[in-house]
């Protein structure tokens, strides 16, 4: 009743209480991230080892008996799971809801470090990886050009369209997926390395020793201590063919004499098909807690302003995934549900009372306290999803 009285005595002071709460309430709803789901944290953590060439009954025995057994003793261990298959073991280790996942992958790690001498020689180092949602990409980005070839393309992608996507803010990385490396490939003549009597691993040292940055000390004056490099990666084709490799009656031999050197392309490590074809692809990830439907809408943004203003005509960027999409989907959707509630509980209002002044009472009403809750949100540090929403 204390606040009933105060509206009725003091209806300017009610009005501007309730102006207050939909100016601030607005406010703090154009600030609010979208998310699908509640930012929520999944204590998983997963074991990774390979072992090339074992069969599973040797990855059971050699590599996940002694994960298991390591792990075990972890406090809050819910479930354990494995997976051992050919040349390759998979512990994933599942703890309570209310443990920290960033602590329990810290105490992973401290389980695994003493068991890693006990695992064959033939086996790769543990890889310890936390289950994390915000680590799937965001949206995925398909580049073409009709005449550029894969090498143009690949350094394009890398130097001018990933680095600008990168510095969108909310956007955590942006990797090239399917991209083909420049690479000199250095073809051997056997025929002339056999006439000067040089092995072909003699070459691989010669260029490996000339191509590397050395340390050469420290200069120490007064309190500062100045380390000294030198540089001696090499810069230029030409300075590859200057290698000495050998020697032959006295006098040197370079690379130049038993080798050509050709500037083609390198492996690529990742592949990327789209329409049944190899493509080059984008992998777009976000920040944790950056705004889905907000960082979306921005790299959109700067597609379109790179491919007016600094792109070639014919390089094309289709967008192949955009997992925004399906969030922003869902918040519309429970945002009708909202105004149709809204709307519904106005006519039952009416239909009940049979009062116009009632319906419009309960008709500003609902609206200002939606609005005004929209306030606590923002300060709680929620976000607008499913769950909040309903």
């Amino acid at each position: 009743m204390f606040l009933t009285r105060i509206s009725v005595n003091h209806p300017v002071f009610a009005t501007m209480i309730m102006v207050a709460i939909m100016v601030f309430g607005i406010y703090s709803y154009q600030r609010l991230p979208i998310e699908q789901l509640p930012d929520i944290d999944l204590p998983v953590v997963a074991v990774v080892v390979a072992y090339p060439g074992a069969s599973p009954e040797a990855v059971e025995a050699d590599i996940v008996e002694p994960i298991e057994n390591a792990v075990n003793t972890i406090a809050g261990l819910d479930t354990l799971q494995s997976v051992a298959q050919s040349g390759q073991a998979m512990v994933i280790m599942m703890f309570n809801m209310d443990a920290d996942s960033a602590e329990k992958i810290q105490e992973v790690r401290d389980k695994i470090d003493p068991v890693r001498a006990q695992l064959p020689s033939g086996a790769n180092d543990p890889r310890i990886l936390r289950f994390d949602p915000s680590a799937l990409p965001l949206m995925s980005l398909a580049v073409s050009s009709s005449s550029l070839s894969p090498r143009d393309l690949t350094a394009l992608t890398e130097d001018v369209i990933a680095r600008r996507i990168a510095t969108i803010d909310g956007v955590g990385s942006a990797t090239v997926v399917g991209g083909v490396p420049r690479q000199l490939n250095i073809e051997i003549d056997p025929d002339r390395l056999a006439a000067y009597n040089i092995s072909p691993n003699a070459v691989v040292q010669a260029l490996q020793a000339a191509n590397r940055d050395l340390s050469a000390g420290s200069i120490t004056q007064d309190s500062m201590v100045q380390s000294i490099q030198v540089l001696g990666r090499l810069e230029d084709e030409q300075d590859f063919y200057d290698v000495t490799v050998g020697s032959q009656g006295g006098q040197p031999v370079t690379l130049r004499d038993v080798a050509t050197i050709v500037d083609g392309t390198g492996e690529a490590a990742s592949l990327a098909i789209l329409n049944g074809q190899p493509a080059l692809a984008i992998d777009v990830l976000k920040t944790q807690g950056a705004n889905t439907v907000g960082v979306s809408e921005d790299i959109k943004r700067t597609i379109q302003r790179l491919l007016d203003r600094e792109l070639p005509d014919d390089v094309e960027i289709e967008i192949v995934v955009d997992n925004a999409k399906p969030v922003e989907d869902s918040f519309h959707a429970v945002q009708n549900m909202l105004l149709e509630g809204a709307a519904l509980a106005v006519v039952i209002v009416f239909l009940f009372l049979n009062s116009w002044r009632s319906t419009i009472i309960t008709g500003l009403t609902l609206p200002i306290s939606i609005i005004g809750t929209m306030i606590a949100l923002s300060v709680m540090g929620f976000s607008l999803n499913m769950m909040t929403l309903l």
